[in-house]
């Protein structure tokens, strides 16, 4: 039996670590009213609860989950990686990322930076500014996250793309693959975030199985 998990989180404040104005100075009206960006973000893992692997890529249904993510972000793209190279093929270009680190989905034809290398031991919310940046011009970044087996996809943009990937997994469903949609403000915990290996017959509050008759709201 396949546990695959999409969690997500909408109209979320990206900001460095502190802030990015100085404590002491005082906020003008000018900033004040100035709207805040907003951004979505999704976290894709997977349990394969016969064999006890944990990540997206470790499960049987790997492939097929991989299939519905690419058939979300492939169409019209192409992949950038942190060496500056380009792929138009999604599958090549993710692994070719190592654990950790991140590739840009580029749209449209306009210059694009590459996202900066992070490292084992460094995290996105170091580059705060570089992530922001490429999704206001209307990109997508995707990091390859490190799992206790495998990896997972983590994906940030600037529009909500939930719909989408709501409508690409859910055909997926069967008698050994079960589909959970997750409030990302609720999965605050690594109990919570593993919630099937204790209450997989009575799931937390904010997680809710789809099932291939769930509607889309």
């Amino acid at each position: 039996m396949t546990i695959f998990k999409l969690i997500f989180e909408h109209d979320m404040v990206l900001q460095p670590a502190g802030g990015t104005s100085n404590a002491k100075e005082a906020s003008s009206l000018e900033d004040f009213l100035k709207p805040v960006p907003t951004y979505s973000r999704f976290y894709f893992t997977a349990t394969d609860m016969d064999t006890q692997r944990y990540g997206l890529s470790a499960t049987r249904h790997a492939t097929l989950l991989r299939d519905a993510f690419r058939q979300v972000i492939e169409s019209g793209t192409s992949f950038l990686l942190s060496d500056g190279t380009t792929s138009a093929n999604f599958d090549e270009a993710i692994d070719r990322v190592d654990e950790g680190d991140a590739m840009v989905v580029v749209t449209g034809d306009r210059q694009v930076t590459p996202f900066p290398v992070i490292g084992s031991s460094g995290s996105f919310k170091d580059h705060i500014q570089e992530l922001t940046s490429l999704l206001d011009a209307g990109h997508r970044v995707v990091f390859k996250v490190k799992a206790h087996d495998g990896y997972d996809l983590h994906l940030f943009s600037r529009d909500n793309i939930y719909r989408d990937f709501f409508y690409a997994f859910q055909p997926l469903i069967r008698d050994d693959l079960r589909f959970f949609s997750i409030n990302g403000k609720k999965a605050r915990s690594e109990r919570f975030f593993y919630f099937e290996t204790w209450s997989l017959h009575r799931p937390p509050h904010g997680i809710e199985e789809v099932f291939p008759e769930t509607p889309y709201y």
